[in-house]
């Protein structure tokens, strides 16, 4: 009976003991097979990043440099760091041989810190570092010509973005040709009096718009004219900025530009207020026959969208103090968004802390008219306490506390701007329009599409002001140089956005990821409770300090003049006491940091022994517990 009843029992012991073996060699030694569970796949690279490793012409080397000595006590950037790693073997695993992955430490006065300083990696001071130990956590990108892009701190802070300034960088160096940002307006954006409408219009002329100066120092910037019946396939992004009654063949070639892969930033507007302030007629009849709005509605309506006709954006809650004859009052079609009007999901307009748009106008999706494989993401939007009023009404101007009256708030918030994205199908479904009679331009010169020929993007903002000088910047002069100073941060959405539609649809895919970091509410408990020994013992430490301080004012109050310079027995014997009590705080702080890391240690452990033992036995016991239950109860036969 003993020998029937053991075997079963040393099969399962054996079992579980192989188990354990297996999963014990598994975790120290097969690092680099790896299955990806996490909820939002972090350390899986995003289709966008494996298609752009797929088109690298040429090797990328990534060197990161992370301090991971001054990083042994801060658990969290130890944890980050890791998921750094990890992820950056993710991008020399999916190269195909093409990305090399090289690690530096760069300890202080050694040569891999000069490296990280010629570099221009930022370092920051490591906590409870007493010597002053930098740390270092920053990547660098280079090619085989040694065209550089440099992350100088992968900041824990900016982790949803982590993959996307990874992948940014290594686009930086796939090749040393600068991108090409088109600009096709009537309005004289560039400077460069390209486009008769702007040279006709009586509007300045001769200088480029901020937007324009900032985007040259990253981007080739070419004009395109108006009346353009083709867009040059090798502009990486084409602006339209207030696009007004443009003809069929221009309209026909933005549509064909957009689905032969080209990327589109079309800003549109109810109401121009800079056309409308630099109008040259100061002559009332001309000023009310006049024009300021723009729209490309079969466009739109290809995309699914359409600009609320006639209609301006008015919010209650986020209006713009303005000066109104002697009074500075709230103008409600004056907006400023804060970070909460901004969608902190998409790269474009994650991160912005205020924009000014002025006489903006209202996108809406056409109900039931979104075209298949199109999607639409809302990147600006006003509060909920927002409503429409008429152009027409602030065409020649309104009490700012008239239109506040006026003004009947919904209970939703409107939308400013918005990204489409997907595979978008002609605005010209029967071919290329027919031009009129003598028209050299009604002839296309390429076969006409019909559907996109691959996933494309387009950003429309309902806003043209946004982008002009007097809404985004302040010009001061500097030692006869010109100095540009933001006022908000409208250019760094353009640059943002422009950033990523020029970097191709790969970095325009992207979209912030999650954060590795889990709540774990036993971590944070010790962590709870060492911060609280820890603010005490720093209490304690101040409190003695503030105390010895006033009695070595007391003592030298009490010295005669001409002994100032000399310190009494009483002082040097005070000085020593605080000098030990300094110490043993000290010390205290060190024990306190010390016993937090071992207790998240032993944590780790146990979890860790869970995770390899305790679960996987389990698992056995389900599997075999009937077989041996049958096997040890009284009566059973073998």
């Amino acid at each position: 009976m003993g020998k029937k009843t053991l075997g079963p029992a040393l099969t399962l012991v054996a079992l579980l003991v192989l188990l354990l073996a297996v999963n014990l060699v598994a975790s120290v030694g097969t690092h680099r097979a790896q299955v990806d569970l996490t909820e939002e796949k972090l350390y899986t690279l995003a289709d966008g990043s494996q298609t752009l490793l797929d088109e690298l012409g040429g090797p990328v080397t990534l060197k990161l440099f992370y301090s991971r000595t001054a990083a042994a006590d801060i658990p969290q950037l130890r944890q980050y760091a890791d998921r750094v790693l990890q992820l950056l073997r993710q991008y020399q695993a999916g190269s195909g041989g093409k990305v090399t992955l090289e690690q530096y430490e760069p300890r202080p006065d050694t040569e891999v810190e000069e490296w990280a300083v010629q570099y221009g990696l930022q370092a920051i001071s490591a906590p409870g570092q007493f010597g002053g130990e930098e740390l270092y956590l920053g990547l660098v990108a280079v090619n085989e010509l040694g065209s550089e892009q440099v992350l100088p701190f992968l900041s824990p802070q900016r982790e949803e973005f982590l993959e996307y300034d990874i992948t940014r960088a290594i686009a930086g160096v796939r090749q040393g040709v600068r991108k090409v940002i088109g600009v096709l307006s009537p309005l004289d954006v560039t400077g460069e009096d390209a486009n008769p409408m702007a040279a006709m219009s009586g509007m300045p002329q001769g200088q480029p718009w901020a937007l324009v100066s900032e985007l040259r120092q990253q981007y080739e910037v070419r004009n395109v004219a108006v009346d353009a019946s083709e867009i040059d396939p090798a502009i990486d992004l084409l602006l339209v900025i207030h696009p007004r009654d443009l003809g069929d063949s221009t309209r026909y070639a933005l549509d064909q530009y957009l689905l032969a892969g080209g990327r589109l930033a079309v800003f549109v507007d109810p109401l121009n207020l800079y056309e409308q302030q630099n109008f040259p007629s100061a002559d009332f009849q001309a000023r009310f026959q006049a024009r300021f709005d723009s729209d490309l509605p079969d466009l739109l309506k290809a995309w699914g969208v359409e600009l609320e006709p006639g209609k301006i954006a008015a919010d209650l809650d986020l209006g713009t103090q303005v000066r109104a004859g002697q009074r500075v009052v709230l103008h409600p079609a004056f907006i400023t968004l804060g970070p909460e009007q901004c969608n902190q999901e998409e790269i474009a307009s994650a991160g912005l802390e205020s924009l000014l748009v002025a006489h903006a106008g209202i996108l809406r999706e056409v109900e039931g008219k979104t075209p298949e494989g199109i999607t639409h993401t809302v990147l600006l939007h006003t509060g909920p306490r927002a409503g429409l009023v008429d152009a027409m009404q602030l065409k020649f101007g309104t009490d700012p506390d008239q239109l506040r009256r006026d003004v009947k708030p919904g209970d939703a918030p409107l939308t400013l701007a918005m990204k489409i994205s997907g595979s978008f199908p002609s605005a010209f479904p029967s071919g290329a329009p027919v031009g009129k009679e003598g028209d050299a331009q009604a002839a296309p010169a390429k076969p006409h599409l019909a559907q996109s020929a691959k996933d494309s993007t387009v950003l429309v903002v309902a806003d043209v002001d946004l982008l002009t000088d007097d809404f985004s910047v302040r010009r001061q002069n500097l030692l006869g140089q010109t100095l540009l100073m933001m006022l908000n941060d409208n250019l760094a959405f353009v640059g943002n956005s422009a950033e990523v539609l020029a970097g191709g649809q790969a970095l325009a895919s992207l979209r912030t990821r999650g954060k590795s970091a889990r709540p774990f509410t036993l971590v944070d408990q010790l962590e709870r409770e060492a911060d609280e020994k820890w603010r005490g013992v720093e209490a304690d430490l101040l409190a003695k300090q503030q105390e010895t301080s006033r009695r070595l004012q007391a003592l030298e109050q009490g010295k005669d003049e001409q002994n100032r310079a000399l310190l009494s027995p009483s002082q040097v014997e005070e000085i020593q006491n605080f000098r030990e009590e300094l110490a043993a705080n000290k010390k205290k702080l060190r024990e306190v940091r010390r016993n937090l890391r071992q207790d998240i240690e032993n944590l780790g452990w146990r979890l860790k022994l869970l995770n390899i033992a305790l679960v996987p036995a389990l698992v056995l016991l389900a599997g075999f517990g009937p077989l041996l239950w049958r096997q040890l109860r009284p009566g059973s036969r073998a």
